[in-house]
């Protein structure tokens, strides 16, 4: 039994077989959305096993907005501590 890595799922052409170039490739397993990702498990005609990701990219926009919030949260932080270290050491 021959396993790939992952390959991209696509909307319009599912799953090519990254052996044997087979398009929509039928799915034996399938898990339900997590952060933004769903993975599928595949078996092609060829017999190669193969794992397929597809991307929400809403999720993934969202995620990525929230990380720069948290970066200019943190910048902000750091600029305060700086302040705070330059009153205390002051004496």
């Amino acid at each position: 039994m021959s396993e790939a890595g992952n390959v991209y799922w696509n909307v319009e052409s599912g799953a090519t077989c990254p052996r044997c170039g087979l398009q929509k490739v039928s799915v034996s397993r399938s898990l339900p959305w997590k952060e933004g990702l769903k993975m599928r498990y595949h078996k092609c005609d060829c017999g190669l096993r193969f794992k397929s990701i597809q991307l929400n990219q809403g999720a993934v926009h969202r995620e990525l907005e929230a990380v720069g919030k948290i970066k200019e949260r943190t910048k902000s932080i750091q600029a305060d501590l700086a302040k705070l270290t330059g009153i205390f050491t002051y004496s």
